[in-house]
């Protein structure tokens, strides 16, 4: 990996290099914080309100549904499905067949590839590349597969020593 062109720093450089990105980090945290606050202070203002209007929607919807089932022939002309008004329109619908997983899907999906129905089985074929690394597989084994290795190369890192930073900007 090439180098970076900047010029070279010292120690006392790296460490206000740290306390700078420590101090931004907690003012971050901060920030975080206090908009989790905000957050739940709003929540708690509107969920009953939301849930009230949810509570009414339901109760409409519900002598909306029993009351057009009621009254479904005077509703609807002959052979029509649906009715629309001015604020909207109801109407019932065929659903289809529904399937459903009777046993847990690992031993519906191994039953259907006995039965040799593989088409209706998902399959999702993918390399575990981690798996592949851990095996030490020889160089001619991973082209064969259509692998190839590369270099990792180095990743810069930092960390922060919080509670100094902290200390620091108490003080």
């Amino acid at each position: 990996m090439p180098k970076a062109k900047a010029p070279p720093i010292t120690a006392d450089n790296v460490s206000n290099d740290l306390r700078a990105i420590g101090k931004l980090l907690l003012e971050e945290e901060h920030a975080h914080a206090q908009m989790q606050k905000q957050i739940d202070t709003a929540k708690t203002h509107w969920e009953p309100v939301i849930r009230r209007r949810q509570a009414a929607i339901d109760e409409y919807a519900t002598r909306l549904r029993l009351g057009s089932e009621d009254s479904r022939e005077s509703l609807l002309r002959r052979g029509a499905k649906s009715l629309r008004v001015l604020f909207g329109k109801i109407g019932w619908r065929k659903q289809g067949i529904k399937v459903k997983c009777a046993r847990p899907k690992d031993q519906v999906a191994a039953a259907l590839q006995r039965m040799g129905r593989d088409d209706l089985v998902r399959l999702r074929a993918e390399p575990d590349l981690r798996a592949i690394k851990d095996a030490g597989l020889a160089a001619n084994t991973l082209k064969a597969a259509g692998l190839k290795v590369v270099p990792a190369g180095e990743d810069f890192y930092y960390e922060v020593d919080r509670a100094e930073v902290q200390k620091h900007e108490e003080a």
